[in-house]
């Protein structure tokens, strides 16, 4: 780890990526209140994951240090969409809660039916985001 001075929070701005030292990212963008968002890689799969600002608690692990350019407008800041859809079908889904339990489990959006058979609930990852800063790795690389 390079021996940087680390931005404070009250200076960090929405919508910029930034150089950061923390668990697991190495550049992310800012959320506008506590939150880094980069992408991750565990188990050789790359995915959007957030770390916390080291000033908001004793569990923030997200240090910037160089801030670096601006994100553009129409890229919402999330790791992901709410909802989920079956990645088999495309069809919207939504969970209540478990039958065991009085709910419905997981539904079918548009007709309210139970899912019943082969289904895959899948989050809607943000690819605009995760595409964009893939493309600010290759550019900035590792410091």
């Amino acid at each position: 780890m390079t021996n940087r001075e680390t931005i404070p929070l009250d200076q960090c701005e929405k919508g910029w990526l930034y150089r950061v030292h923390s668990r697991n990212l190495s550049i992310a963008v800012f959320d506008g209140e506590d939150v880094f968002i980069g992408i991750r890689l565990k188990f050789r799969d790359r995915f959007l994951d957030s770390e916390i600002h080291y000033e908001v608690c004793n569990h923030g692990t997200c240090s910037p240090y160089e801030k670096l350019i601006k994100l553009p407008e129409g890229i919402e800041i999330v790791s992901y969409f709410p909802g989920s859809y079956d990645s088999h079908t495309g069809r919207d889904m939504e969970f209540d809660k478990p039958a065991s339990k009085g709910g419905n489990g997981w539904t079918w959006k548009d007709t309210g039916e139970k899912c019943e058979g082969l289904y895959c609930p899948t989050i809607r990852h943000n690819k605009a985001l995760f595409d964009w800063l893939e493309e600010k790795e290759e550019e900035f690389g590792e410091d």
